[in-house]
């Protein structure tokens, strides 16, 4: 049995529709190659989550009796590619074909070394047999490999999943804070594996959710200035640039107390964030002077450069709960 009639005609107009966009062509989806009777246009994507339709064979057999559907199914069509902030330092790349695709937001991969001392298992020696002696021990080397993987659903990232990414742009809850600031959740998953001192492997793996909260809190700005001097020869006309290193002092900035709510599988969770003092340390400046001469001849110059520069307190992390 395949769609015929009312309902295939329902469907090619949804399709229809669907088709109308602008812009350069992403791909062309043939929405019914499975169905030889149903003659659907092909859909032309021409922007990431435009709704496209599919249909896919489903049978079904009673008491011998067999049929088949094709059933539609819309869905907003996506092909990215999504950097992974891997370590906080390397970045990788995710291709994205699914809104609801989990990915790595960030994995951490490390070895941590122990130094410990066993018995050697030779006995003590003959001197020590009224047992005042003490072991032969021997000194070892344990390992313990530590793997972090952080995930969410690529509609369920906003700006602060991966730095230098603006997110999605599907999660109005990340981004859309009434107070201004931004959240991000994610499933962690933790393991850790090795051999203890007696040889004996173990490995332990532990889940949680955690939140990354973007306190809003009062910017700093900073009006530098430098005396920047130089004197010399030019020996052709032209426009000359010189750059002068400097440095922004530190600065302090207090992040004022405020309540965070949290709703994790309808369990809702607040939590008080105490007033916070953010040192940020100082950042280093260039200060530019450029000058246009027509000819050959001497400089010098004395000049005061001007800059202002923004502090922003970095993010504030918070677990939501395990």
């Amino acid at each position: 049995m395949q769609l015929q009639g009312s309902a295939a005609k329902k469907a090619a107009l949804t399709l229809l529709l669907a088709d109308v966009a602008f812009g350069d062509p992403l791909t062309t989806i043939i929405p019914c190659k499975e169905s030889p009777n149903t003659a659907i246009h092909p859909i032309t994507v021409t922007s990431q989550y435009q709704p496209v339709s599919t249909c896919h064979a489903t049978t079904a057999c009673i008491k011998g009796k067999c049929s088949t559907i094709f059933p539609f199914t819309t869905y907003p069509f996506v092909s990215t590619v999504v950097p992974c902030a891997w370590d906080g330092t390397t970045t990788q790349k995710s291709l994205v074909t699914d809104i609801t695709q989990p990915f790595r937001v960030s994995e951490h991969l490390e070895t941590l070394t122990t130094i410990t001392t066993v018995p050697t298992g030779k006995g003590r020696h003959w001197v020590d047999w009224i047992g005042r002696g003490k072991p032969a021990t021997s000194a070892i080397t344990l390992y313990e490999t530590v793997t972090r993987r952080a995930v969410a659903p690529f509609n369920e990232c906003g700006s602060l999943a991966i730095p230098g990414w603006e997110g999605s742009g599907l999660c109005n809850k990340c981004d859309n804070l009434e107070d201004g600031s931004r959240g991000q959740l994610l499933d962690v998953i933790e393991c850790r594996f090795g051999s203890d001192a007696a040889g004996k492997q173990f490995e332990n793996c532990a889940e949680w959710y955690e939140t990354w909260v973007s306190r809003p809190a009062p910017t700093s700005t900073v009006t530098a200035s430098a005396l920047c001097s130089s004197q010399g020869k030019i020996h052709r006309a032209g426009t000359y640039t010189w750059t002068f290193p400097q440095s922004a002092p530190p600065v302090t900035i207090t992040a004022p107390p405020r309540t965070v709510t949290i709703t994790i599988d309808g369990r809702k969770t607040v939590t008080v964030d105490p007033k916070v003092v953010y040192t940020i340390p100082g950042r280093p400046w260039n200060a530019y002077v450029t000058k246009v001469f027509s000819g050959p001849t001497t400089f010098n110059f004395n000049v005061y450069v001007t800059k202002v520069i923004i502090f922003n307190i970095p993010n504030f992390v918070q677990p939501a709960g395990r």
